[in-house]
């Protein structure tokens, strides 16, 4: 609020003051005083609140002082201020660009949205009293500075300017009136006219500055003073633009008294008067539109009002007392309603033409027309054209009707995906729409599987079990534990791993808060006689009785999912962690099995505390007839916090027991350095002791997983595997907490091997789970699936063949998420695919599905990657065709089935050259019995020039993974009179081409050669250092690469090549070439140069300089040959 004439104390008079109030309370939060007291200096006659001017998020003041005077001779030329809104504190001064003594710069200020592009709000000053050396007297000027720097954007005279016209004696940002996206600028001139100051307002593009409207009244009349007041006014006749109020506070109706006043409201878009406003209380002198303001919707309707100011009407006795009067919008409102803000595709095969369509439906429940501005996507990282419009009508939609917007989702990637729909409307209360899409890209061998509760902090997938089939469908099915879900009472949940759909969900019996049932999960054969397997559920937190957290086991039919036994520890502690791991160990064939569940938590021995014990339970009475202990009991060891049965290791037939305790602490006290213990599987006697042999530092976790496996080092018994998730590595360079694992002779306990992983990253909990993936590529020995929980922070999971050190696979989040745990658990599936082969689940048990809470937690199930189907060989290249050649080239490749079952398979071609490719022999859609191969000959028949390349994809029954059964066939369509040069060392944005010469015969041949420059290429590493290639075209081949003599980046060399005749005596022409942003040494920058080389040989023979070097002077930026 503006007092400019407030004098100070002391001080001189009327040298102006501003108050900034707090909008809700109305208390004062800031006073502001001029820099430059002077008087009658009129500080503050001038203000404006803006939108951010300085990027700190709140909202600004612009203040203008229009009779300062910034030096003597510059009386009343004015200048304006810039302050902080939150701060109070000065931003900038700003002087006028055109500085004119009694110019009142700063007469009127007003903030403009964006103008520059920048981001912020602009700043719009007027000097209506200013005048240029060519102008009218006091014709005036208006300015447009960038709100953030205070640089001048534009300057605007008058298209009519005249004497005393007063342009600039009032302005006003408005929203985008003209589409382009920017602010835009009204401009007041209230004394123009051809006679008698009928006033005009001008409208300006904020971009360009260009005029768009001249807005007149529409009843002039001497001294009228139309455009004394402008502002800007929210939408107010609903068709998606700002409008504009102008005051005329001298005009009056021709029955109306004398200089009542009024006011006109224009459209802001077309320039057209819509509304004429008079005061409800007219009076001779009333002035009523001298002020005049736009202000959003107060009523509801979403549409913008305006304020208009009459400071001379009479309030009944008390003259000139001074009016405002609040009018709402008259036009009526469209009301747009959606049927929807999420549109859920659901699961699309990627393969999938066309793709999955939906459609969005959009009503007008309002009484005015809908227009649209727009209807387009805004699109989400890497989902770019996998959502499309795929037929929308933009036209308007009047009240009472509908229109449809039909979407398309075609993904090209695995796993979620998503976009946003945004409608861009004239709907008064809202303008953009905002509609979420969403779908899961997927095909028959990648699934991701999402709790059917999606709660936050559910831990979806922090257990995950594969199970032999449970429906009848033949196929492995899935057990996924959500310990965080239900205030972590937690659930388990049982899916058809192949149709995705849920078949069981288990609770607690005795659930409790922070239970976390579900921690554990572990498949055990068949406990009740059904002949399928059941369902170990662990509860780590539940209470047994009075005991708190004590934990609880249950186990489950796998069918039904009914209760079938409960076991407890028989020693009940508080925080014992009962239940924390499972694991059944077989008591040989025949015989039944017994329960192994550790209780990480409960105390061995005084001292010790949570040191953890390992309890062996006989199923059917529900006792455990024997414990482990730690051997070595230390405080919270985490004894148990592993376990595995083991292939037997002594010759005893039995199976042995691998027990972790990876919280022990090393040789040096360091602490969880971890161990593992094995385990004797019939006398429950300690046979070894196994540590990390790494770096002896903190916090390796060896032990976290461990895991037996059948014999890897031909001894005929089993081995052991030992993760160590954080162990630092080094692989030339250390790696802190990459983690790796540990292969064990389970015999003898030698170490016969440490795994480390195939991309090593800081904390990548390398090793972090384990499981056994039996023999998937048929060398009698079995792969094991390594989850890594935050490689990248994304995690993976590894299947690797530990008999023969080598990676078979790799596998990531379809949509990677960092943090997400991915790999966190892993577990071998009984086949979900069909092909014979085990499969992989993978728990991110921190992962965010889209639109859900965070940490909900996501499941993946992948096929391993060992497709029956072969394609031979991988690539056919035909080389050079011509393209009359009267016989095509012909190629022919195997499909072979090295399964063990007869495979059904398909045939696909991708890519834009199909119809130079010719699938001439071959059967596309049949069966190949096990063993078995066919031939397919393939032809290439180039119907237009370039290099042609296409890719055969075969889908079969027993495909796991498409990558491996894919043939890409290319090949260049030539012509005997056309030869296609390319770069032999091909780089992007080399400009390969950028200069060609036909440099005479340069290999004695008798044909001329062809010099092509490569000015971008990169040289010994040297980006943009640029490099020249000599063709023997005659045989289409390269046969010399001219490299720069002087490698420099950004130089340039070959930016320029010619021929000049023979220097040297040998007949044969020499090569000119510019490199014109080198810079010699010594010499000026981007001087440039130019080099003469041997034509023959390519030796160089001299260095051509400019004799007027200059900084960017570009010497040899153009070379040629000149005459004797």
């Amino acid at each position: 609020m503006g007092a400019y004439g407030y004098t100070a104390t002391g001080g001189p008079q009327e040298v102006g003051a501003v108050y900034i109030f707090d909008g809700s309370s109305g208390l004062l939060i800031h006073s502001l005083h001029s820099l430059h007291p002077t008087y009658g200096g009129e500080y503050g006659i001038s203000v404006s609140g803006s939108p951010d001017l300085t990027g700190d998020g709140f909202g600004d003041v612009i203040v203008g002082a229009p009779h300062e005077s910034p030096s003597e001779d510059l009386p009343h030329a004015g200048r304006i201020y810039v302050y902080d809104g939150f701060s109070g504190e000065l931003v900038r001064e700003i002087l006028s660009p055109e500085i004119d003594s009694i110019g009142n710069f700063g007469h009127s200020v007003s903030s403009v949205p964006d103008a520059d592009g920048d981001g912020l709000a602009d700043i719009l000053v007027g000097a209506y009293l200013e005048e240029g050396d060519s102008q009218p007297r006091d014709s005036g000027h208006a300015y447009l500075f960038n709100g953030q720097t205070g640089e001048l954007i534009h300057s605007f005279d008058s298209p009519n300017p005249g004497q005393y016209g007063y342009f600039g004696v009032a302005v006003t940002g408005v929203e985008d009136l003209n589409g382009d996206g920017f602010g835009d600028v009204a401009i007041g001139a209230d004394h123009e006219s051809p006679a008698f100051h009928f006033g005009r307002v001008y409208v300006f593009d904020g971009r360009q500055g260009s005029l768009l409207h001249t807005l007149t009244t529409p009843d002039p009349e001497f001294d009228g003073e139309f455009g004394h007041a402008i502002s800007g006014i929210p939408d107010m006749n609903g068709d998606g633009r700002g409008d504009l109020i102008i005051g005329a506070h001298n005009e009056q109706l021709r029955e109306s008294p004398k200089e009542a006043g009024r006011a006109y409201i224009f459209d802001g878009s077309s320039g057209a008067l819509i509304e004429i406003i008079l005061s409800p209380n007219e009076q001779q002198g009333g002035q009523f539109g001298i002020s005049v303001t736009g202000v959003p919707d107060t009523d509801g309707d979403g549409l913008g009002d305006v304020l208009v100011g009459a400071i001379d009407e009479d309030l009944g006795p008390l003259e000139d007392a001074g009016m405002a009067y609040l009018f709402r919008s008259p036009f009526n409102s469209p009301n747009i309603a959606l049927s929807a803000d999420l549109l859920d595709f659901g699961k699309t095969n990627i393969d999938a033409r066309p793709g999955h369509v939906k459609s969005l439906v959009i009503r007008n429940e309002g009484e005015g027309t809908l227009t649209f501005a727009d209807v387009g996507l805004r699109f989400d990282f890497e989902n770019e054209s996998e959502f499309v419009i795929a037929a929308s009508d933009t036209s308007p939609l009047p009240a009472g009707s509908t229109r449809e917007i039909a979407l398309e989702f075609t993904p090209r990637f695995l796993g979620e995906r998503r976009s946003l729909l945004l409608v861009l409307t004239n709907n008064p209360s809202q303008r953009v729409f905002e509609v979420s899409l969403y779908g899961i890209g997927s095909d028959e061998n990648h699934h991701v599987i999402f709790s059917p509760l999606q709660e936050k902090d559910g831990l979806f997938g922090f257990a995950v079990q594969g199970i032999e089939d449970l429906n009848g469908d033949a196929r492995g099915d899935l057990v996924v534990g959500a310990p965080g879900e239900d205030e972590a009472r937690g659930n388990v949940y049982v899916f058809d791993a192949n149709s995705e759909n849920l078949l069981l969900t288990l609770h607690s019996p005795t659930p409790r808060k922070r239970g976390h049932f579900g921690a554990s999960i572990r498949t055990v054969s068949d406990q009740n006689g059904d002949g399928l397997q059941d369902i170990l559920v662990g509860a780590y937190g539940e209470d047994v009785v009075s005991v708190t957290e004590a934990g609880r086991v249950y186990l489950f039919d796998g069918v039904r999912g009914t209760l079938l036994s409960s076991f407890v520890s028989p020693v009940p502690e508080t925080g014992g962690g009962f239940g924390f791991a499972m694991e059944e160990l077989p008591l040989g064939e025949g015989s039944s099995s017994i329960f192994l569940i550790s209780a990480t938590g409960e105390t061995q021995q005084p001292g010790h505390k949570h040191s953890g014990r390992v309890y062996l339970f006989d199923p059917q009475n529900q006792t455990a007839h024997a414990v482990i202990e730690s051997p070595t009991p230390e405080w919270g060891e985490g004894f148990g916090g592993a376990l595995s049965q083991v292939p037997d290791t002594n010759g005893d037939g039995q199976p042995d027991l691998l027990i972790g305790a990876h919280r022990m602490k090393g040789r040096l006290s360091t602490e969880n350095s971890g161990r593992a213990f094995l385990y004797d599987g019939s006398t429950y006697q300690l046979r070894s002791v196994f540590r990390s042999t790494g770096f002896n530092w903190n916090d390796r976790f060896f032990g976290v997983s461990v895991l037996g496996v059948s014999d890897l080092n031909e001894d005929g018994m089993g081995d052991l595997l030992i993760g160590a998730k954080l162990e630092g590595i080094n692989t030339g360079y250390f790696t802190n907490q990459a983690g790796k694992v540990y292969v064990f002779d389970g015999s003898s306990g030698a170490q016969l091997k440490t795994v480390l992983p195939l991309n090593p990253s800081v904390s990548g909990g390398f090793g972090n789970s384990l499981a056994s993936m039996g023999d998937l590529n048929r060398d009698g020995y079995p792969e094991v699936l390594v989850g890594s929980e935050t490689r990248r922070g994304w995690g993976a999971a590894y299947t690797f063949d530990f008999f023969n050190d080598e990676f078979l696979q790799s596998e990531s989040a379809f949509r990677p998420e960092p943090n997400s745990l991915f790999g966190f658990q892993v577990a071998a599936m009984p086949d979900f695919s069909g092909d014979g082969f085990a499969d992989i689940a993978c728990g991110a048990p921190r992962a965010d599905p889209y639109f859900s809470p965070t940490d909900a937690g996501k499941v993946y199930i992948i096929a391993s990657d060992f497709s029956n189907l072969i394609v031979v060989p991988e690539n056919i290249d035909f080389g050079e065709v011509d393209i009359d050649s009267p016989s095509p080239a012909t190629r022919e490749y195997k499909i072979l089935n090295t399964g063990i079952t007869e495979l059904k398979f398909g045939t696909n071609v991708f890519g834009k050259d199909q119809g130079d490719f010719v699938l001439a022999q071959v059967n596309s859609t049949g069966t190949i019995e096990a063993g078995g191969e066919q031939s397919a000959v393939v032809e290439f028949r180039p119907t237009s020039f370039g290099k042609k390349e296409v890719t055969i994809r075969y889908s079969s029954s027993g495909d796991t993974v498409q990558r491996q059964n894919e043939i890409v066939l290319s090949g260049v369509a030539t012509h005997s009179l056309v030869r296609t040069l390319s770069s032999p060392t091909p780089l992007r944005r080399s400009y390969f081409g950028i200069s060609l010469a036909e440099v005479g015969d340069l290999t004695g041949d008798g044909r001329p050669e062809i010099v092509v420059g490569s000015n971008d290429s990169t040289v010994e590493g040297i980006y943009d250092s640029g490099a020249v290639y000599v063709f023997d075209v005659w045989n289409n081949k390269n046969i010399r690469i001219i490299p720069p003599p002087e490698v420099q980046s950004r130089a340039h060399f070959g930016s320029s090549v010619a021929s000049i005749a023979d220097l040297n005596g040998d007949s044969i022409n020499e090569l000119i070439i510019g490199s014109p942003s080198f810079t010699p040494e010594g010499g000026p920058s981007e001087a440039g140069i130019a080099y003469i080389f041997d034509g023959s040989s390519g030796i160089l023979m001299d260095t051509l300089r400019s004799p007027s070097e200059g900084i960017r002077a570009e010497f040899g930026f153009e070379v040629a040959r000149a005459g004797d």
